[in-house]
């Protein structure tokens, strides 16, 4: 494999990954930053490091989606001698050892910035998307602050969400695998746990159907979550509420609908259930939160019943919560098993 090919092999990662770099990736086997969707001026929300020795690959982490993955060529670009081998190993260890090392660090700067955080009361985010704080906390700026927990239940990050909506977490911390659980007290193998991509639409399905919810942050974490809360709370079905990414096959450059594809290889990997809202092509609207804007939560509510007690879930909620919007006509759900 020649290099330029490993390049436009990397680069179209990257691109998947959110980067929108304006020059050729570097692959030097150094970190460098870069731009993603949503940066603004200076901002370099990302970072990546690629490396060519032997058979190329490299790391990419966009900290606005939380996307942290691992990227390796389709084919090796020379054989490797042994000590070739030895040194690729030597170098991956240390580098681990770093990377373990920072998202230490960063897991306790998170934990701090969590508790001076105070209860999230009049949050301009939450009042634009129409849902409650659900013992989230916010800055001294009014940012949300959603925090990032392990399966014993440890921050390891924050996902800070600005009054427009705009999300980051902090760099070089955890996200893999991490999520939020709300109403963690109430999982039972007898209830469904649902699993959202972000704060608000978790928040807006804990309140319209009272069953505990959690948060993957971003559809590339879905899978990893899932594996986790599995591991956590094994013989518990989960029911992924996916984003229905419609938009991104009819660009000009296609794009998988990446919400739906994530959310139903999480689902067959742990036998969940996929719930997909349904748009038409002229809808902006992606998420279980845009379709109970546009169809009422009430409806939504009982479609979203309908569709677990087809699949003998108990519905009834332990908790009930306030929501908003009452009113719509009775669309369309896709309900698919994993």
């Amino acid at each position: 494999m020649q290099r330029a090919e490993v390049e436009t092999e990397f680069a179209d990662e990257l691109h998947r990954a959110g980067f929108t770099l304006n020059e050729p990736a570097i692959m030097d086997g150094q970190w460098h930053r870069g731009q993603v969707d949503g940066d603004r001026g200076a901002e370099k929300s990302g970072r990546y490091v690629g490396y060519t020795d032997g058979h190329p690959a490299g790391f990419l982490q966009n900290f606005r989606t939380g996307y942290a993955e691992p990227w390796k060529s389709s084919q090796p670009m020379r054989e490797l001698t042994e000590a070739d081998r030895q040194r690729i190993a030597a170098a991956r260890t240390a580098r681990e050892a770093e990377r373990k090392a920072t998202e230490e660090r960063i897991g306790k700067q998170a934990f701090a910035m969590w508790m001076r955080g105070t209860e999230a009361r009049d949050n301009s985010y939450l009042s634009r998307k129409g849902v409650l704080a659900h013992g989230m906390r916010q800055d001294n700026r009014g940012k949300l602050l959603v925090p990032v927990k392990d399966e014993q239940g440890w921050i390891r990050n924050l996902q800070i969400i600005d009054p427009d909506g705009r999300k980051l977490f902090l760099p070089d911390g955890r996200t893999h695998g991490l999520f939020t659980l709300l109403g963690a007290r109430e999982i039972h193998p007898a209830r469904p746990l649902l699993v959202a991509e972000g704060f608000a639409t978790a928040a807006a399905m804990r309140e319209m159907l009272g069953q505990p919810v959690a948060i993957a942050f971003n559809s590339g974490n879905l899978l990893p979550v899932a594996q986790a809360l599995q591991r956590a709370y094994p013989g518990v079905r989960q029911v992924f509420a996916a984003d229905n990414d419609h938009h991104l096959p009819r660009r000009e450059k296609l794009l998988p609908n990446v919400g739906k594809e994530k959310a139903t290889e999480a689902a067959n990997a742990v036998g969940g259930l996929v719930l997909l809202p349904e748009f038409a092509p002229h809808q902006d609207g992606t998420d279980w939160l845009d379709f109970a804007d546009a169809h009422g939560r009430e409806v939504t509510r009982q479609l979203i019943r309908d569709a677990l007690r087809q699949e003998d879930m108990v519905c009834e909620p332990l908790v009930r919560q306030p929501w908003a919007r009452r009113y719509g006509a009775r669309p369309a759900v896709q309900a698919q098993r994993g």
